[in-house]
């Protein structure tokens, strides 16, 4: 008997769990179901409120730069924009002596709340100090953009061409009351960018050895040797040149390029500088210039200089 009433009772324990976990599956997302609809709403307008305060951010930060800068942004009919931007890069080539630029307009990149973000790409061939001007004048402009890439490739070392592609972008103000018509005729006043990079021979330029005609023994009888001639040997002292000084956690550094090695050595006060036979410590480390201790000498060499070119100064016993 009292078996049997165990029994009964589990069952209907049973009954009742499985009822109650079935109500609970059944009808908790019924009860539930304005409350999560109320953490979705929310959570949209967090969402939306995150886009907004983005695009805030990001008009704002572009107000900023040209308030700052002084640069202007292009007009805000971001098609019409695309075409001066156009032209515009088209006449600086012209100006800088690159003939016959491929240049493509990309589709507006559309930034909402702010405008459009004009893309235009520009390929030719060019001479390399043509590229080092327009490089140059790209940078000094007016305008709020940016040079997206640049690729330089198959240079030819007898006429000093070079292919060169640039990716360019501008911003398209959507509300843009100060926008100036005559932005994009304003000359630009180069900074001898291109000149800078032609002379800097960043580029190889060896040329092959070439037969050497000799006179033979017998009388107007000529013959060819076939063997090279080398090459001179270079002037390490002559392509190690000063670049740069930099200041480093209060440190002054200086920043010497090896035009023949094509790298970069950076120096500190005391360090010792060896190119080829020259072997100097260096002593002091100024605004524009830098001196170093060559046995007895002091050699004084100025931004834009190579060693070769240092000026020997007079003996300063402080320094030694």
């Amino acid at each position: 008997m009292n078996s049997t009433k165990m029994r009964n009772n589990t069952r209907r324990i049973l009954v009742l769990v499985l009822v109650s976990v079935i109500g609970w599956k059944f009808f908790y997302p019924i009860m539930t179901r304005p409350l999560q609809t109320k953490r979705d709403a929310i959570a949209k307008e967090a969402r939306e409120l995150e886009h907004l305060q983005d695009q805030l951010g990001l008009y704002t930060g572009y107000l900023r730069q040209v308030r700052e800068t002084g640069k202007q942004c292009l007009q805000p009919d971001a098609m019409a924009a695309s075409i001066r931007y156009q032209e515009w890069l088209r006449g600086l080539c012209e100006e800088v002596g690159i003939a016959d630029p491929n240049i493509t307009i990309k589709e507006p990149l559309p930034e909402e709340g702010v405008g459009a973000r004009v893309q235009i790409n520009m390929q030719s061939k060019a001479p390399l100090a043509a590229v080092g001007e327009l490089i140059d004048l790209l940078s000094a402009a007016s305008i709020t953009h940016r040079i997206v890439k640049i690729d330089l490739k198959d240079w030819e070392s007898s006429s000093n061409r070079i292919g060169v592609s640039v990716d360019l972008d501008a911003l398209s103000l959507q509300e843009n009351p100060t926008f100036d018509p005559t932005l994009l005729t304003q000359t630009i006043e180069p900074r001898g960018f291109g000149q800078f990079v032609d002379e800097r021979k960043s580029f190889s330029r060896y040329i092959p050895p070439q037969p050497v005609i000799r006179e033979a023994s017998e009388a107007n009888s000529m013959s060819v040797s076939t063997e090279p001639i080398m090459p001179p040997r270079p002037d390490a002292l002559k392509t190690f040149v000063l670049i740069g000084i930099v200041q480093r956690n209060g440190n002054p550094r200086a920043l010497f390029r090896d035009n023949l090695k094509s790298t970069d050595v950076v120096v500190e006060l005391d360090q010792e500088v060896r190119v080829d036979q020259f072997a100097g410590r260096v002593a002091e480390i100024g605004s524009d210039q830098i001196t170093l201790v060559e046995g007895q000498k002091l050699i004084q060499v100025s931004l834009g200089q190579s060693l070769r070119e240092g000026v020997e100064r007079t003996q300063d016993s402080e320094i030694f």
